[in-house]
């Protein structure tokens, strides 16, 4: 059945969880707490945190996942679930259908969750730069990257958006964000080692 609201179409999908009513009633995907939302990134695992890598379609997620894969364990490529757990913000892989797969031949895929490390926006050029931003900007990120999961997207209900907004917001002060300019090539692994392994 199609639900009409303020001029807008909203086609339930099969297995889409009504997140405002998981809001309302305290439940989650995840069995650890309620506060949670979705974001187009893909992840790394590093030292029992995750690196997550934000960035438009084409940007460079999978790719940069896929290099990074030859050091690191990875968490996902495409989607993650980002929760709250007595006051820390963690993720877990979002996407049963994500190509994860691909990448056994390099390091082990990463399951469960872990506490996030730092957010970096990536954008792909001709050389490496790496720097950290303000908190109001990775907040303009994550937004960007809970829209760009088709479900939420397609969401209209203002209450439900205000709260991820919240989400973001509360995220952007408490973890730290980066703007990584990045060239395909191998030496990516020494950069990302250089400043998040400390």
């Amino acid at each position: 059945k199609t639900l009409r609201k303020e001029g807008f179409s909203l086609i339930p999908e099969e297995g889409v969880i009504n997140l405002k009513v998981m809001v309302n009633r305290k439940k989650d995907p995840s069995p650890i707490d309620s506060s949670f939302f979705r974001l187009h990134a893909s992840s790394i695992e590093i030292n029992g945190k995750a690196l997550v890598f934000l960035g438009h379609s084409s940007s460079g997620k999978s790719t940069i996942a896929q290099i990074l894969s030859k050091e690191y364990d990875l968490v996902s490529d495409d989607k993650i679930i980002v929760f709250k757990n007595n006051g820390e913000w963690f993720i877990k892989n979002g996407d049963e259908q994500s190509k994860l797969s691909e990448y056994k031949g390099n390091k082990p895929i990463a399951s469960g969750s872990f506490p996030v490390l730092a957010f970096v926006r990536i954008f792909k050029s001709e050389s490496n730069e790496i720097n950290k931003i303000e908190s109001s900007l990775l907040c303009k990120y994550l937004i960007d990257a809970v829209f760009e999961v088709d479900n939420q997207r397609n969401n209209f209900d203002i209450d439900l958006r205000k709260y991820w907004f919240h989400l973001a917001g509360d995220f952007a002060k408490r973890i730290q964000g980066w703007d990584f300019y990045f060239k395909k090539e191998t030496n990516i692994i020494n950069i990302i080692n250089k400043i998040f392994e400390k």
